[in-house]
C-alpha cells in the first residue's frame, strides 16, 4: 500500500488519475479528504518493484483550478 498525498495552499477538492486529463471533471477518482488543504488517498493496487505515475488536478472553493496536471511519480521498493 502507498499513500498518494498532495497539499494545496487553499481548501480544495482534488482528483487523480493514471492518465493525463484536459479537464478536472473528467478525472474519476477523488481524494478521500475534500474541502481541505491536505489530500490523501490510500492506493492498494500497487506492486513491489513497479513504478507509477499519477496525475492530479484540484478545484478550490472559489472555483479556481489548475489547468496543467500535477504529476506524482514513485516506485515501490521490493
Amino acid at each position: 500500500e502507498v499513500t498518494l498525498s498532495v497539499e494545496t495552499d487553499e481548501r480544495a477538492t482534488c482528483r487523480y488519475s493514471t492518465k493525463q486529463s484536459k479537464d478536472f471533471y473528467s478525472m474519476i477518482d477523488t481524494f478521500d479528504a475534500t474541502d481541505s488543504t491536505v489530500h490523501e488517498e490510500l492506493l492498494t493496487n500497487v506492486r513491489d518493484g513497479n513504478a507509477y505515475i499519477y496525475y492530479v488536478k484540484c478545484l478550490d472553493v472559489a472555483g479556481n483550478r489548475n489547468f496543467l496536471d500535477y504529476k506524482v511519480q514513485f516506485e515501490v521498493a521490493r
